[in-house]
């Protein structure tokens, strides 16, 4: 199937925290390959979502999903834009090998294998790169020279996700 929203609006009309309100455009596609794989694409030309009360915009995002034809297994990719004022800007988000790990329990954060690099100002970069479906690597190059000032492996668990990217 092929959908497309515009001028499409959900969210938490409290704006409790922890809430998000999103309102924009996007295509969802599904396609049921011939080997048995599903085959899922998020297209998000421009879409401001309110976050914790900041706005976040992504332009330009996809994120592509395969999954298995039983559904226990998974690669996923994820390029585009992020931007915001209380981020001091925007970093681009760029898959440098697909993600790819088991669903067990509908856990798409815990890749066994793959990863991904987030390039902000001065061409200054975080990158992310799953070891097993329980460690990853981190590493940032805060000042854009190609050399990492800071490496740490941690479990996917101790890298919080929503401290990572919070806005």
């Amino acid at each position: 199937f092929d959908t497309s929203f515009t001028g499409f609006s959900f969210g938490n009309l409290l704006s409790t925290p922890g809430s998000f309100i999103f309102n924009g455009d996007m295509e969802l596609c599904q396609e049921d390959l011939e080997n048995g794989d599903r085959y899922i694409v998020l297209a998000i030309d421009s879409l401001p979502l309110e976050v914790n009360a900041s706005t976040v915009i992504l332009e330009n995002y996809i994120i592509e999903l395969t999954t298995n034809s039983v559904g226990t297994s998974y690669t996923m990719s994820i390029n585009g834009t992020v931007s915001s004022e209380s981020i001091g800007g925007s970093y681009t988000v760029s898959t440098t090998v697909p993600f790819r790990g088991s669903t067990g329990g509908g856990d798409f954060l815990t890749p066994s294998s793959g990863g991904a690099q987030l390039t902000g100002a001065s061409s200054s970069a975080v990158n992310v790169t799953a070891i097993d479906a329980t460690t990853a690597t981190v590493t940032v190059d805060a000042d854009g020279d190609s050399v990492a000032e800071y490496t740490e492996t941690a479990t996917w668990e101790a890298l919080d996700w929503t401290e990572i990217f919070s806005f």
